[in-house]
């Protein structure tokens, strides 16, 4: 299974972080795909910035599959 990088930043970061997870599969409901990047949004952003107490970050840049509108996933790419 591929991984993917999703950045995100929080008031408490001068610079965008980011984390790698696994990407969502064909079968992976949004719900559980969705509960294993706040895990680990959570855990990224405490290592990050462990003194913080913000209950939100700014923003997540979450990738999408453009092509089939897949959240959570890295387009397909064929060879040509």
């Amino acid at each position: 299974m591929s991984v993917i990088t999703v950045p995100f930043k929080c008031v408490c970061m001068q610079d965008e972080g980011s984390f790698q997870m696994q990407q969502r599969d064909d079968s992976e409901d949004i719900y559980t795909f969705m509960e294993r990047a706040t895990k680990a949004l959570t855990f990224a952003h405490r290592k990050l910035s462990p003194l913080c107490n913000s209950l939100s970050v700014e923003y997540i840049k979450m990738p999408m599959d453009d092509d089939n509108g897949v959240v959570g996933r890295m387009k397909k790419r064929t060879l040509q």
